[in-house]
């Protein structure tokens, strides 16, 4: 559940509010007993499977690619999307980055051509500081 709050406001450009779900949300312990405790309300059983914490940080990234600002994007990106064990390359694959670029395009902020230049010339650099390197988003920029 916290998963799609953040996602809705991020979505919807709520950055004060998705500021205070993100410590939650990058809790595991907090992400699941929430969760659990909404789940079991609501439908009597209390089986849910955590979302692992790099695919969270991924939906949500989507989302604050098309509802909030270049400078709240480039704030969460450099502490969620480089979080890899390779510095320099990003964590998430090129797909899912080529997914962000097609939420900041279709974001209806003032700043969406910005973000959209922003994430290609990440994609750029990281293609450059990784040498080309297949799997993850600098794997060969289109």
């Amino acid at each position: 559940m916290i998963l799609d709050w953040a996602a809705a406001a991020a979505h919807g450009g709520q950055v004060e509010l998705l500021d205070r779900l993100e410590p939650l949300m990058s809790r595991p312990d907090r992400q699941c007993a929430l969760d659990d405790t909404i789940v079991a309300a609501s439908s009597g059983s209390g089986s849910s499977q955590p979302v692992p914490l790099e695919v969270r940080r991924d939906i949500v990234l989507d989302h604050i690619a098309h509802g909030c600002g270049l400078e709240v994007l480039q704030r969460y990106y450099a502490q969620w999307a480089w979080a890899a064990p390779h510095p320099g390359q990003p964590s998430m694959e090129r797909h899912l980055f080529m997914e962000m670029v097609a939420a900041a395009a279709g974001s209806p902020t003032p700043d969406a051509f910005e973000k959209v230049d922003w994430l290609l010339e990440q994609l750029a650099a990281a293609g450059g500081a990784a040498g080309g390197a297949a799997g993850g988003a600098a794997g060969g920029a289109a």
